[in-house]
C-alpha cells in the first residue's frame, strides 16, 4: 500500500506524456512555432523578448497576436515544399519570419508581390543543418537540390557582422562544393541517436510544462520584486510609444569602430563575393539583402541611444559591395524612414515592440524592394 500512491502518480505521468506525444497541444507548447514537419495550427504568440526572457517582461509590453504556423515536410515554414521554385529565400530567423503568422512571412509576401513561387529555406532544419547559409546557397546552385532555382534572396541582418566569427572560413567550404570535392554526409546512427535524446530532453511534454511553470514563477517573482524596489534590471534600452514599452537588444559598442579588418567581415564578404561569381557562372542570380536589426532602426528614439554614424557598421559592408559591383538591396533608408513615420506620426509598426524581429509591415517594405530590384535586373 505504501508504494501504491507513487506508482499511481508515476503511471499517470507516463500516460499523460504518451498521450501528449501523440496529440501534442501545439498551440500551447509552441506558440512561436516548431520545426516539426507538416504542421498547421493557429496559436496566440508573443514576442521573444517576453516569451523567452521572463525578466524583460517586467517592463516590456507584451503584444499578443494570432499566428498561423504551417510547415512543410522538412519542418520549414512553407505551406508546401516544391522541388523547383522561382525564388528561394534563405537566411536566419528574420528570413524565416519568426514572430509572424504564415501569411506575413517574407516568402509569402514576396510571392504575393511578384506573383512568383517563393520557397523559404531558412532557419534550422535536418537537411544541410551543418552548413552556414552561404554554404547552403552554394550547394543549391551547384546541385539544384533539395530545391532547384536560379534566383536566391539572402537576407542578412547587420548584427551578423558583429557576431562571433565562424571557426573556419565558409568561402573555403564553398570552393570545395563548387570544385566537386564536397560530399554531403548523412548523420551517423550515433549522431541521429544524440539528436533523438536531445529532442526528448527539449520537447518532452512534461518537460515543457515544467519549463512553463518555472518561467511563470520567475516572471511573477521578477515583477513583484521590481514593484517593491528590490529588483532592478538593466532597462536603459527601451522606448515608450503609444502607451507601450518597446524592448531592444543592445547595440555592441564595437559597432562604432567597425572596419574591413574585422574577422567576421572578412568571412562574410569573401563568401558574398564567391557566391556572386558562382551564381553568374551558373546563370543564376544571388541577391544579398541587408536589413537593420531592430536596435539599429530605433536607436535614436530609445532611452539610451548609442552614438552611431549614419546607418552604423552596415555602411562598411554597403561600401564594400558597391566597389565590387555586386547587386544587393540595402533596406536601411526605407526602414529608418518607416520607423520615423511610426514614432513621430503614429504610423504602422515596422518591428514588433515585444520582439527582436520585424513586423509584417517591415517585411512588406523590404520584399517590395527585392521585387523592384529583380525588375531592375530584368530577371523576370
Amino acid at each position: 500500500m505504501l508504494f501504491l500512491l507513487p506508482i499511481s502518480i508515476w503511471f499517470l505521468l507516463c500516460m499523460s506524456e504518451w498521450y501528449m506525444w501523440i496529440d501534442t497541444p501545439n498551440s500551447y507548447f509552441f506558440i512561436r512555432g516548431h520545426n516539426k514537419p507538416n504542421l498547421n495550427y493557429e496559436t496566440t504568440t508573443l514576442g521573444d523578448l517576453v516569451y523567452v526572457t521572463p525578466a524583460n517582461s517586467v517592463y516590456i509590453t507584451p503584444i499578443p497576436r494570432k499566428c498561423r504556423i504551417i510547415t512543410d515536410k522538412y519542418g520549414v515554414r512553407n505551406s508546401k515544399f516544391y522541388d523547383k521554385s522561382d525564388i528561394i529565400i534563405i537566411g536566419d530567423s528574420f528570413a524565416l519570419g519568426a514572430g509572424n503568422s504564415h501569411e506575413d512571412i517574407p516568402a509569402v509576401q514576396l510571392s504575393n508581390i511578384t506573383e512568383k513561387q517563393v520557397i523559404n529555406f531558412s532557419g534550422e532544419r535536418n537537411y544541410l543543418s551543418n552548413m552556414t547559409s552561404y554554404e547552403r546557397i552554394a550547394y543549391m546552385i551547384k546541385f539544384n537540390k533539395p530545391i532547384a532555382s536560379n534566383l536566391f534572396v539572402h537576407i542578412i541582418h547587420d548584427f551578423e557582422l558583429l557576431e562571433t566569427p565562424y571557426d573556419y572560413y565558409p568561402n573555403e567550404e564553398i570552393k570545395k562544393i563548387v570544385d566537386g570535392n564536397f560530399v554531403y554526409i548523412e548523420k551517423t546512427f550515433i549522431e541521429r541517436f544524440r539528436d533523438f535524446k536531445k529532442n526528448i530532453r527539449d520537447f518532452s511534454p512534461i518537460t515543457i510544462i515544467s519549463r512553463k511553470i518555472k518561467t511563470k514563477i520567475l516572471t511573477i517573482s521578477a515583477k513583484l520584486l521590481h514593484k517593491l524596489g528590490l529588483y532592478n534590471i538593466d532597462d536603459k534600452s527601451k522606448l515608450y510609444h503609444n502607451g507601450r514599452v518597446y524592448g531592444f537588444v543592445k547595440i555592441p559598442l564595437r559597432s562604432n569602430n567597425y572596419t574591413i579588418k574585422n574577422k567576421k567581415f572578412k568571412q562574410i564578404t569573401r563568401s558574398l563575393e564567391l557566391l556572386h561569381f558562382i551564381a553568374n557562372e551558373n546563370n543564376s542570380v544571388y541577391l544579398p539583402v541587408i536589413i537593420p536589426r531592430k536596435a539599429i532602426a530605433y536607436n535614436k528614439y530609445t532611452s539610451d541611444p548609442v552614438r552611431i554614424n549614419g546607418y552604423g557598421h552596415a555602411q562598411v559592408l554597403i561600401d564594400w559591395l558597391e566597389k565590387r559591383d555586386i547587386p544587393f538591396v540595402f533596406s536601411h533608408p526605407e526602414l529608418f524612414a518607416a520607423v520615423d513615420e511610426e514614432i513621430l506620426h503614429g504610423g504602422r509598426s515596422v518591428y514588433w515592440g515585444d520582439d527582436t524581429h520585424w513586423a509584417p509591415y517591415g517585411i512588406k517594405i523590404v520584399m517590395q524592394l527585392v521585387a523592384n530590384k529583380f525588375q531592375e535586373m530584368r530577371v523576370f
